[in-house]
């Protein structure tokens, strides 16, 4: 990868701090080769990548954060309320949620108040606690009380109960029935109500997570804030690399969306901003058609008509 001359690399990964691994060892490796090709005096052209941490074990997940940060933004704006100072809960597996992981290492920068609800073992880990009363932070350990930390936040975020994460002795199901989200449950809190947000995908046969009865209720927002993901993900490589620069103050202005005429982005001149940063489609290079079932790439190729045409096309299942 540090030969090939990438802008980016996104990682995802079960292992705790990779990504961070990753950028030192690319880093190291083209400031090696830099020396190299010096030394032979020829141009060194491969570029430094930019290295995005799509999620690391349980360690963080910063594009999820920022999508959902993004989304709290619009929340606050419909209801008229900054986000510093936004009381947010965290609710289920808070200990193990890499997505809760990096709302907690934010939430002293930006002034959230978090209140936690988790069944028995799952709530914060003392190092979360720690950290932010060393920062400062607000927060309110509510344990297994969902209903209180619900009915004092403005938005509540759902994480799921990970299989692998319950211990000898604990029952999944019971765990996976403490954070099931219902209308009924959402008539408990009256008008306390919060906005409801998930990572997804959700558990879509069993509605262990986010029950049927929500799909369409008014305060279920996870698939608005799923739909925040393509522009933010868009945003963060494009930004990171200068082809799009933020004129936007946080600390002064009010929030609007994160499309590309949102946030007063000002796109810079060159063939990928102005063919719009479309998903899967950039000008002049190509498209890119991913989550196809292993083995099928080619048979979708042959359906596209490819394998007749003078195609340029890499496959790989």
């Amino acid at each position: 990868f540090a030969c090939y001359g990438f802008d980016v690399l996104v990682m995802r990964s079960t292992t705790e701090g990779l990504p961070r691994w990753t950028k030192e060892f690319v880093s190291n490796t083209n400031q090696q080769l830099k020396e190299q090709y010096s030394k032979a005096g020829i141009p060194f052209n491969y570029r430094n990548p930019m290295i995005i941490n799509g999620g690391d074990g349980r360690h963080q997940h910063p594009t999820q954060c920022f999508l959902d940060l993004r989304t709290m933004l619009d929340i606050g704006n419909i209801q008229n309320i900054p986000l510093r100072g936004l009381p947010i809960a965290l609710l289920n597996d808070i200990a193990n949620s890499r997505v809760h992981s990096s709302i907690i290492s934010v939430a002293p920068t930006l002034g959230l108040e978090l209140h936690f609800a988790a069944p028995g073992r799952f709530g914060p880990r003392e190092s979360q606690l720690e950290y932010l009363k060393a920062k400062g932070a607000t927060f309110y350990n509510h344990g297994d009380d969902w209903e209180k930390a619900m009915r004092s936040s403005t938005i509540a975020i759902h994480s799921r109960p990970q299989k692998e994460r319950v211990g000898k002795g604990e029952d999944l199901r019971t765990i996976k029935e403490w954070g099931c989200m219902t209308a009924e449950r959402f008539e408990k809190l009256a008008n306390q109500v919060p906005y409801l947000l998930h990572p997804r995908p959700v558990d879509s046969a069993l509605f262990e997570e986010i029950h049927y009865s929500l799909r369409f209720h008014d305060a279920d927002w996870s698939l608005f804030q799923a739909s925040n993901g393509p522009y933010t993900r868009m945003a963060l490589p494009a930004i990171g690399l200068d082809r799009m620069s933020i004129d936007y103050d946080f600390s002064t202005k009010k929030n609007t969306s994160l499309e590309l005429s949102y946030l007063q982005l000002n796109v810079n001149n060159n063939s990928h901003a102005k063919a719009g940063l479309r998903s899967g489609h950039i000008e002049g290079d190509g498209i890119v058609i991913d989550h196809i079932t292993a083995g099928r790439g080619r048979r979708l190729a042959g359906v596209l008509g490819f394998e007749r045409e003078n195609v340029p096309k890499t496959i790989a299942d």
